[in-house]
């Protein structure tokens, strides 16, 4: 659905945007309490979206005058508060490569401090200030304490503002015009000292203020948490709104618990050893085997959004099993849309897979999955497969419950796949896929006689090359379930 809108549109019919971030570093919910760090490949998506919906991005110094001056519609200003190093060290030499203005609202009083509430990090230098200037970013006053300005009344108010603009203006050796209401909060006293001390524009946050006043103009919060999704309803001024009603609230812990886990993620990397079906349109799929290639497209390129390293399961045996920050892609049944589907999209991304098949149903059709979608491979596609670059691994040869089966069968089944995979592949068969991802100590047993080295169940446990776990991918959505499986979040079932 959101794929399909075209969220460009002219100028004239967007509203004038300022949004306010804090720190700009990779650091995870869980440390983050208060979300003020956005990551820095989240500020440039924040950038691309307000762009493609046809922003012309100024300071907000700039923004303040096109407000004044005629409305300032089209015009959207990226502000900072506080003045975090960061801003210095991730956003300005992001902000110069996307030749994107910015305004950086510093605390006077703070300067080379520790931030009350990142202490792990600290506020820019007086050097550091310059720097920032040099960069190209307008500074800006945003108070000499970060007191809470409208608790102060006016003159309490008129004393910070007006030695945040001395110092700054001793520090740069220039005028500092704008400023920001610490925590956002101004009264009317609060902008009259405002006026008083000097700055000719002066702006709040979380949406209050209006822009009929220049000394009290709204900017949206931008926080750790905050989405694509949650820009669009604060361009429009609607987020805050909806955020007193408690469904929406609820959907907003939920996004910041998924993003707390997926920062998890982003710094342990966690295995991500996966188990694939067939890749298609879902359609006459009850036992739900096939996972569109979209889909598949999201997870992979998640992985690769995270730094993840794919490997074969050959490859994942040679290194002695899974590690952090590495991936496996893993495919079962033998389904024909792997080599019409599958292979070509993971060649565009440059990842391996291995593909299990069961060499005595080569040719036939699936018993859970009607249509097109249920033919399976024969062995000449099973050639091509190979020769495509994948790896191939066996799955038995009917795909039988191994369990169920005499020491007969049992040993006929495992030994007589493997021969047919050597015999298309032309190397040894190490790796093995219990069908149904079931098996016991007497099937294990069995497998390792056989010769194979490694064999994957279904589910997620501790590390045993011949039980070895697997996590089977959410066929039917995106990266964001993956998040939450390898966060080892369960979606609750009614």
């Amino acid at each position: 659905m959101w794929a399909a809108y075209d969220f460009s549109m002219a100028r004239a019919s967007l509203p004038p945007l300022a949004l306010v971030y804090h720190g700009v570093a990779d650091v995870p919910l869980g440390r983050d309490r208060e979300g003020l760090f956005v990551r820095p490949r989240d500020l440039r998506r924040h950038v691309a979206r307000l762009r493609q919906w046809g922003y012309r991005l100024v300071s907000f110094g700039e923004l303040a005058t096109q407000v004044a001056e005629g409305g300032g519609d089209g015009y959207a200003a990226i502000t900072l508060d506080d003045g975090f190093v960061d801003n210095l060290e991730n956003a300005a030499p992001l902000l110069a490569e996307l030749d994107a203005p910015a305004t950086v609202f510093v605390v006077s009083g703070w300067l080379g401090r520790p931030h009350p509430s990142a202490p792990w990090t600290r506020i820019v230098s007086a050097d550091e200030l310059r720097a920032l200037r040099d960069a190209g970013l307008e500074i800006g006053g945003h108070s000499a304490t970060h007191a809470d300005l409208s608790a102060l009344g006016y003159d309490g108010a008129l004393a910070e503002l007006t030695r945040c603009k001395q110092e700054l203006e001793h520090e740069l050796g220039e005028q500092v015009e704008v400023a920001a209401y610490p925590f956002g909060r101004a009264d009317e006293e609060t902008v009259r000292a405002c006026r008083d001390a000097g700055f000719r524009a002066a702006c709040a946050a979380t949406g209050r203020g209006s822009w009929r006043d220049p000394h009290l103009l709204p900017r949206q919060d931008m926080a750790n948490s905050s989405t694509l999704a949650g820009l669009r309803l604060k361009r429009e001024n609607r987020y805050e709104g909806l955020m007193r009603f408690a469904p929406a609230r609820a959907a907003r812990r939920v996004i910041r618990r998924l993003n707390e886990r997926v920062g998890t993620i982003d710094r342990l990397q966690p295995p991500a050893v996966l188990v694939y079906h067939g890749v298609g349109v879902p359609n006459g799929d009850p036992a739900r085997l096939l996972v569109p290639p979209e889909h598949l497209e999201s997870h992979v390129r998640f992985l690769l959004g995270r730094g993840y390293r794919f490997l074969t399961a050959e490859q994942l045996l040679e290194e002695g099993g899974p590690r952090p920050g590495t991936a496996v892609l893993t495919f079962d049944d033998g389904f024909r849309n792997w080599l019409t589907t599958a292979v070509p999209l993971l060649r565009r991304l440059r990842v391996p897979a291995t593909f299990y098949v069961c060499p005595g149903l080569f040719g036939g059709r699936h018993w859970e999955v009607s249509g097109e979608a249920g033919r399976l491979l024969d062995e000449a596609e099973a050639r091509q497969l190979v020769e495509a670059g994948m790896e191939l691994g066996s799955h038995s040869l009917l795909h039988p419950d191994l369990r169920e089966l005499d020491d007969d069968a049992l040993s006929h089944e495992l030994r007589e796949s493997k021969a047919a995979v050597e015999q298309i592949t032309g190397s040894p068969c190490r790796t093995f896929a219990y069908p149904f991802g079931k098996f016991d100590d007497r099937v294990t047993r069995a497998v390792a006689e056989a010769g194979y080295e490694l064999a994957f169940g279904w589910l997620p446990g501790e590390w045993v090359p011949l039980a070895a776990p697997r996590l089977p991918a959410p066929p039917r959505h995106g990266a964001a379930r993956l998040a939450f499986k390898l966060a080892g979040l369960r979606r609750k079932r009614p």
